[in-house]
């Protein structure tokens, strides 16, 4: 991927008023659009699902990451699939059968993904990077937004980095949580492709002009 991608988080924006955050997100450099789908049981809080981001594939033709912090997500692939996502990501914790869960998002013609918690071990899920596109690093826990970034993160990115060079695969890595204009330049010197922010993008109101001063941070 030559140019770094900027992907805003929906569960940030303000749910009173979609239709100005989406006009904004549209009009911006982001590429693409981070969805969570939460069901408060993989993670406490409960977020939204496949009819939301149906409502908001409509008025957007940006690439819909979808982040599924659920128990069994095989359970709810299809609504999602359906929903207009173009990228879903699940997580190891959450599945028994997480090959064939992968499988079954590419089935369903979606670039398929797994995401790390901070707690999950590189050396558990390594083995699966062979039928993934992509590959998300959770750098705060899971299921909360407006943390602090946790920066043990970094090896951890630099370790996911090393071996999809030295196994020659072409996945895409998102970093997210706390990245902001502190830590992104470093981020992606390091390999990092893509950057969900949330409440870094949306804390000022300035939505489209904090995005494309966080897109040149990383493109120049």
């Amino acid at each position: 991927m030559s140019e770094k991608i900027i992907a805003p988080s929906l569960i940030s924006a303000n749910f009173n008023n979609l239709e100005d955050f989406m006009n904004q997100i549209n009009s911006s450099k982001a590429a693409w659009l981070h969805l969570d789908v939460m069901d408060g049981h993989f993670v406490p809080n409960l977020s939204f699902g496949a009819k939301v981001i149906s409502n908001i594939r409509a008025k957007s033709d940006l690439f819909f990451d979808v982040h599924m912090m659920v128990k069994n997500p095989s359970r709810l692939l299809e609504q999602i699939a359906n929903s207009g996502a173009d990228q879903i990501s699940i997580h190891y914790e959450a599945c028994d059968h997480l090959r064939t869960t992968l499988q079954k998002i590419r089935s369903y013609g979606k670039k398929s993904g797994i995401t790390f918690n901070p707690t999950t071990k590189i050396e558990d899920v390594a083995e699966y990077f062979d039928c993934v596109d992509h590959v998300q690093l959770m750098s705060v826990q899971a299921g909360f937004d407006g943390q602090e970034f946790l920066t043990e993160s970094i090896d951890r990115l630099k370790k996911i980095v090393k071996y999809r060079e030295e196994n020659n695969l072409n996945f895409t890595i998102s970093v997210d949580g706390g990245v902001n204009p502190n830590n992104i330049q470093l981020l992606a010197s390091l390999g990092a492709d893509v950057f969900v922010m949330g409440s870094a993008i949306f804390r000022k109101g300035q939505v489209f002009q904090t995005i494309d001063i966080m897109h040149s941070l990383v493109n120049k």
